[in-house]
């Protein structure tokens, strides 16, 4: 990493930015193209560290980077739970890990398959105890139309759990999380919540419902933070980007940060317009047929 000079003090708050990277190895892949990214630019900022949570720690090789083993929960629900429904928990337990693990004064989450187009600086400038940042709001449970949202209302029918679904209840996107240093307590009761829930809600949203939450229920204003990232999840894009991304790793191995760097921009995040064009007609015709 970039250090700074011992005498000189930082003018902007010391920032670690996050990455949880488990499962299959193309999702390792999207971390480290994030971080080659969004080096240059916003990265290899002297105020800013890196930490990768990762179940294969030794793809990180020699990448400029803390990296840490993503732990395993041991409650036991969880486990049993998670095993049919998909384990969304791990997000809430690599950011339990990099609350720990951070000297920073302010963490930030981002998904792997987004990146930076606005300065993570400036974000970290405003984020404080009483306000933190997630990716966008979705809205309201009680008023929402999303069938996965809709899931969330029977929870007003449950006893067995110790939460009451409120007017005020909503779901934030965790594509981003910005927060303060101190937010452990924060993010161990986001990490209860789930698991009071995960036995009676099957939707995907559960870890970022119980993380929106938990902030609701101890008074920390959450605002958006979409306009600062832009990202490749949607299917055309994935489409066009994971092939690359492969390639780009088959090609040059996993652990030449230096010679990755300087190749990185052979990955275009920018489809080619007749390939947007040959989409669209392939799915118009489906539609038709």
């Amino acid at each position: 990493m970039v250090s700074s000079s011992v005498e000189a003090r930082p003018l902007l708050p010391y920032l670690s930015h996050v990455l949880i990277a488990y499962g299959d190895i193309r999702y390792h892949h999207a971390a480290k193209f994030q971080i080659l990214k969004c080096w240059d630019e916003w990265y290899s900022n002297p105020n800013s560290e890196i930490i990768v949570i990762t179940d294969k720690p030794e793809l990180f090789t020699n990448y400029p980077v803390k990296v840490e083993r993503l732990r395993k929960h041991e409650d036991v629900r969880l486990q049993r739970e998670t095993a049919i429904t998909g384990d969304f928990s791990k997000k809430l337990i690599g950011l339990i890990q990099a609350l720990e693990l951070s000297r920073s004064n302010i963490l930030i989450l981002l998904d792997s398959d987004m990146y930076w187009i606005k300065a993570p600086q400036e974000l970290a400038r405003i984020t404080s105890q009483s306000k933190v940042f997630m990716y966008r709001k979705e809205g309201h449970i009680l008023k929402s139309k999303t069938a996965s949202h809709r899931q969330f209302r029977s929870l007003t029918n449950k006893t067995s759990i110790p939460y009451l679904l409120t007017h005020e209840s909503a779901m934030w996107g965790s594509a981003l999380v910005c927060l303060t240093k101190d937010s452990n307590e924060i993010i161990e009761n986001a990490l209860e919540l789930y698991m009071e829930l995960v036995g009676h809600i099957s939707a995907h949203t559960i870890e970022q419902f119980a993380l929106g939450e938990s902030l609701r229920l101890r008074g920390i204003s959450i605002e958006p933070a979409c306009n600062y990232v832009n990202h490749w999840s949607t299917g055309g894009r994935k489409a066009h980007m994971e092939p690359q991304i492969q390639n780009f790793f088959a090609q040059y191995g996993e652990d030449d940060f230096k010679q990755h760097l300087n190749q990185i921009n052979k990955i275009k995040l920018r489809r080619p317009f007749l390939e947007i064009l040959l989409r669209k007609h392939r799915k118009s015709s489906k539609n038709e047929n």
